[in-house]
């Protein structure tokens, strides 16, 4: 690019410009270079060391934020995964000794006394992929009460019914007794 100058002492010179190529500043620091359409210097950005610092300093805070959230994920994930671990009764015999004392438990949380222990007995229907049990009672002020406890195994859940006077007081619960504090 060409451009006249005119001085008062002197003859018109013609100076002719040339783009300069864009450097990259040093890492300590330094000056950047922004050309504009025409190919000349539009504006020069000063950097100083501190900036570049600031730079690696962001990227080192958004790396460690993202491992932090991806660690709760972790975290997170495992223990929902360990909720669920398994049963508490692996076999129609231990279901058929624990339930009486669960349903205890549970009935005397929710205000209902039993007037002797819970009789139970093995369900016809029960097999090694479907754990059964039925219990039966009265409670003190002389309503009936029917606890069904069922265990199926391949997909570690449990579920437990309380009927009182032939009303649910507790439907379908995966827990009984002292087992749900933490549910």
């Amino acid at each position: 690019m060409t451009k006249q100058v005119t001085t008062p002492c002197t003859a018109p010179l013609l100076i002719r410009y040339r783009p300069v190529p864009a450097r990259r500043p040093p890492k300590g620091g330094g000056a950047e270079v922004k050309f504009g359409e025409s190919g000349l210097v539009s504006r020069v950005v000063r950097r100083t060391a501190g900036d570049v610092q600031g730079v690696k300093n962001k990227k080192i805070l958004i790396a460690a934020i993202a491992v932090a959230i991806f660690a709760g994920l972790g975290a997170a994930i495992a223990v929902v995964l360990s909720r669920g671990g398994g049963l508490r009764y692996q076999t129609q015999a231990e279901l058929l000794k624990g339930l009486p004392a669960d349903a205890k438990a549970e009935l005397t949380a929710r205000g209902k006394q039993l007037a002797q222990p819970l009789t139970c007995q093995n369900m016809p229907e029960a097999d090694l992929s479907r754990l059964l049990v039925r219990c039966t009672g009265t409670t003190t002020d002389r309503q009936q009460v029917q606890v069904f406890g069922s265990a199926l195994p391949e997909r570690k859940a449990e579920y437990y019914t309380i009927l009182v006077a032939g009303e649910p007081l507790v439907k379908n619960a995966s827990c009984l007794g002292a087992d749900c504090k933490g549910d």
